[in-house]
């Protein structure tokens, strides 16, 4: 009975081992993604900032 069972859960893994990759690749590319797309935007946030606050000074100044 459990040598039963071991071969059917040998079978459900090899089975979905390909799949479990698959979902771990792309998760994986999601997760890049997302840091990237953050990255960006963060940085034309800084950009905005760093635009306005020299605007902001040169008015400041003259």
């Amino acid at each position: 009975m459990n040598n039963f069972f071991d071969e059917i859960i040998g079978k459900l893994i090899f089975t979905f081992k390909p799949l479990i990759i698959v979902i771990g690749f792309l998760w994986t590319i999601t997760k890049v993604y997302i840091i990237v797309k953050a990255f960006i935007w963060l940085r034309n946030i800084h950009g905005y900032l760093k635009d306005f606050h020299s605007v902001n000074f040169k008015n400041y100044n003259n």
